[in-house]
């Protein structure tokens, strides 16, 4: 082989390797640009949310593209998967003293069936009064927010014991502004892997397994739900050890582990 030929080869192998790393170099940038793609997040709904916040669940289905089912449970307002439950309260609600026995037993129960639980706090609609009279707030801000500085020695009590706890408080000014909480936590729920079932409708077995499962302690709503889904049937599900639990329903093993002994009683 003359050198001609030597150094012809030699140049187009030197021109395939630069092609090649072109493509590799587009190709990661390419994946670098395109964001990752997020499931559509399914949340749980309590029948009494739907009387008392129907915008919150209007919000989610048409301006935040979430999928709703609404069921019938008292452990939390809204479930966002197996490990993170969230209650909605007034900030009236946290304000009165005479309320106190029952936002510590809501608490309680919300922290007994949920590894990561949430407090949504929404600022109270403002009355007509308070509507012609609201001040403005410097840099377009909503006036409404200025109701969560603490008012009174109760309010600052309740936030600092709640602050104690492993509840995760967050601040609303409106039903919207709610909606739009529960559907970052869903799509955060999503990219982590832990989003419940996409279901438009439990079917007939699937809520009969549901409703016994939920009568259950520390079994909450979403783990029912996962339950229904990923297990055949009720005994396969009783029979199952504490890892399969665990692994199937996106739960620490302490939780599954007090479930799979609640089963056993």
């Amino acid at each position: 082989m003359s050198r001609e030929e030597r150094l012809r080869k030699q140049r187009e192998k030197q021109a395939e390797f630069r092609r090649n790393m072109a493509a590799v170099k587009a190709e990661n940038s390419a994946k670098d640009r395109d964001p990752p793609v997020v499931a559509t997040p399914t949340i749980l709904v309590s029948t009494r949310q739907v009387s008392i916040g129907n915008e919150i669940v209007s919000s989610l289905r048409v301006t935040f593209e979430c999928q709703t089912l609404v069921s019938s449970f008292d452990v939390a307002d809204f479930v966002l998967s197996s490990q993170l439950g969230v209650i909605r309260k007034m900030h009236s609600d946290v304000a009165n003293g005479s309320n106190r026995c029952r936002l510590q037993e809501q608490v309680r129960r919300l922290v007994s069936h949920f590894e990561r639980p949430h407090l949504i706090i929404e600022a109270d609609r403002p009355s007509r009064d308070q509507q012609r009279w609201r001040p403005s707030v410097p840099g377009g801000g909503d006036a409404s927010s200025a109701i969560f500085k603490p008012t009174s020695p109760y309010l600052c009590l309740t936030l600092a014991t709640l602050t104690q706890t492993n509840v995760t408080i967050l601040h609303s000014n409106s039903q919207e502004d709610t909606a739009r909480w529960l559907s970052a936590l869903g799509r955060q729920e999503s990219l982590r892997g832990w989003q419940l079932p996409a279901v438009d409708k439990l079917g007939e077995k699937q809520d009969r397994i549901c409703e016994l499962l939920r009568r259950i302690p520390a079994v909450n709503p979403g783990v029912a739900l996962l339950m229904a889904s990923r297990f055949r049937n009720i005994r396969e599900i009783f029979n199952s050890s504490v890892s399969v639990i665990a692994q199937r329903c996106n739960i620490g093993e302490a939780l599954a582990r007090q479930i799979h002994r609640n089963f056993t009683k």
